[in-house]
């Protein structure tokens, strides 16, 4: 079952339409997560507000809003308008939350897995750095190209399934990729990829 807060224009599954920053809807969440028949939960979080390609700015191309963290705050910048403040603000509280239920997998022994851009600032935001603290997380890096993707995109996954290294498929430059930013016409490049599930062996219990 697929959770989100709003629903896309076209479904693959069924999707339960939460918000995660509702309280009553967090424990609706947290009550799927302790029913025994829950498995393996796939968080995603946005990456807006933490996404590197902010910084992408093309004069000739419509360009990227402008950056909300960085390095050195990677939980907000201080300069912020009020409006970006608040959707920082409702970011940050997401990863903690997100933090929250991988610790809430971990103790009910429940495989897991997040995963958001490579170079996401969201890996450097105090929820997260606090998680790393607590449990040792595996890491794998994936390139989409190497998937069927036309773009060299870099995700990075967190998890405890020992099998998802196998995911780790770094770019062999054996191949083209279309430029970042959206083409002049505004449309996105032609994304042809192959399941990533496809290269993975059936599920294993938490290591």
């Amino acid at each position: 079952i697929g959770i989100d807060c709003t629903m896309p224009s076209r479904l693959n599954g069924p999707i339960l339409k939460l918000d995660l920053l509702n309280p009553d809807h967090l424990k609706f969440v947290k009550d799927l997560i302790n029913n025994n028949a829950c498995v393996y939960v796939h968080f995603a979080p946005p990456c807006g507000t933490a996404s590197r390609a902010r910084l992408i700015q093309d004069g000739d191309i419509k360009p990227m809003p402008p950056p909300l963290r960085n390095d050195f705050y990677p939980n907000g910048l201080p300069w912020l308008t009020k409006e970006q403040q608040e959707g920082v603000d409702k970011a940050n509280e997401l990863y903690r939350i997100t933090c929250e239920l991988i610790l809430l997998c971990q103790r009910r022994n429940i495989l897991w897995f997040c995963e958001n851009p490579g170079k996401s600032v969201m890996w450097q935001a105090k929820p997260f750095v606090a998680l790393f603290r607590q449990i040792q997380c595996m890491s794998t890096d994936l390139h989409h190209c190497m998937f069927g993707s036309a773009r060299r995109k870099l995700t990075k996954l967190i998890h405890n399934i020992y099998y998802f290294h196998q995911l780790h498929k770094l770019c062999d430059n054996q191949h083209e990729h279309e430029p970042w930013g959206q083409k002049p016409d505004g449309s996105s490049p032609h994304l042809k990829r192959r399941p990533i599930h496809g290269h993975l062996p059936g599920p294993s219990r938490p290591r």
